[in-house]
């Protein structure tokens, strides 16, 4: 952006606005003129260029983008910059909605070990990835049994002797190899991490876990018929590839603008020993902000609490704060669990379906099917889904 223009922006504000939205207005324009100032010296100046030619252009541009912003936060914030946490609680009867459906995500799973061992067969499953499709619909999997009372107490029963915090970050519920290996190798230290707490509690009480110590022939075959038509692409390409002059800035390795070391390491060799002070200031409220956003959010869920809450000893008080915030909001969750429950029976009984949830690109899922089905050709099988 031209020095004239942005110069020419801050000071064409338009009249009529309050001062207090000028100098909003003017904040935002000193950003994006400060911003394109440090973009413009990054993209210029000999001690910078020095230092990028060593890497990949394309990966240097977006290093350039990135950094421009840190530098103008450092400059401008680093003495004063603080954590702003943004404390909505969500409510607990709407966390116990969305944790009443952990109850079909582990019913699914157990269904889908039998279903890899050819076991079963289910409706609306054709291959593996289905799996995943229904786990971002579990609201409408038409081949789920309902959630029955003796499901709902057991998950209560989760809940109050849990301090977990897994099952509301958690994406990868239909996530088979990662959990059956944790599960195959649980001797081994910490090789349950993969395994939801919710799955090794059900699996304790339902006596399960043998399930995934079933063999997977359908996924055998899925991958093999995959490996067929790739390797079938890859001999397609090579008989039509043209030979093209090689590029030597394609072979420069990336920087990295996510890597915090290799950002210090730039402003340490580019910058001035006091900008390299600031940069790390910042650096590390960013740090502190991770570290602490967890344990605020622990705080306000304690404070905001109607009922005294016992912190048990822990040699890291942080962690047992942490802990009994966990334990009272799963002790929340469970009390409000029952009435969900109520409104999930009644719209099982009324047949009133739920929002479509599925995240899943359905094109991507059809290419899927399309190459499993070119590879049983390739084997010399019919086009279908029987195997």
């Amino acid at each position: 952006m031209d020095d004239n223009l942005t110069d020419g922006m801050a000071n064409q504000i338009p009249e009529g606005y309050s001062d207090q939205s000028k100098k909003k207005i003017k904040e935002t324009l000193d950003q994006v003129i400060l911003s394109e100032r440090i973009k413009k010296e990054l993209q210029t100046l000999p001690k910078y260029q020095a230092y990028l030619a060593q890497f990949n252009p394309v990966s240097v541009e977006n290093f350039i983008n990135r950094y421009a912003f840190d530098k103008f936060m450092y400059l401008n914030y680093a003495d004063t910059y603080q954590r702003q946490v943004e404390n909505d609680l969500i409510g607990y009867r709407e966390l116990a909605e969305e944790r009443l459906w952990e109850i079909q995500q582990k019913k699914l799973f157990n269904l889908q070990c039998q279903w890899r061992a050819g076991q079963i067969s289910l409706p609306e499953v054709d291959i593996s990835y289905d799996f995943q499709k229904w786990q971002h619909n579990i609201r409408n999997c038409p081949f789920l049994e309902p959630i029955t009372e003796e499901e709902i107490d057991l998950y209560i029963r989760f809940l109050r002797s849990n301090d977990s915090d897994d099952s509301e970050y958690r994406a990868d519920w239909q996530e088979y190899e990662e959990i059956t290996a944790s599960h195959q190798n649980r001797d081994e230290d910490d090789s349950q991490s993969n395994i939801p707490a919710w799955y090794q509690f059900y699996d304790t009480y339902n006596n399960t876990a043998s399930l995934m110590d079933l063999p997977d022939p359908r996924g055998e075959k899925e991958e093999f018929y995959l490996n067929l038509y790739f390797a079938k692409q890859k001999q397609n390409n090579a008989d039509t590839e043209v030979m093209l002059p090689s590029d030597p800035q394609s072979m420069l390795p990336s920087i990295d603008c996510f890597d915090n070391k290799q950002i210090e390491d730039f402003v340490r060799i580019c910058e001035t020993r006091k900008e390299l002070e600031l940069y790390r200031n910042y650096s590390s409220f960013q740090d502190i902000d991770d570290d602490m956003e967890e344990l605020e959010e622990a705080l306000s869920i304690l404070q905001e609490a109607h009922e005294v809450v016992a912190i048990e000893t822990h040699h890291n008080w942080k962690e047992a704060v942490i802990k009994a915030a966990r334990r009272y909001q799963n002790s929340q969750i469970a009390l409000a669990l029952p009435s969900v429950y109520e409104e999930y029976q009644f719209k099982h009984q009324a047949n009133i379906g739920y929002d479509n949830d599925s995240e899943v690109d359905d094109s991507w899922m059809n290419n899927i099917k399309t190459q499993i089905i070119q590879g049983r050709l390739l084997n010399g099988e019919s086009p279908d889904f029987n195997y």
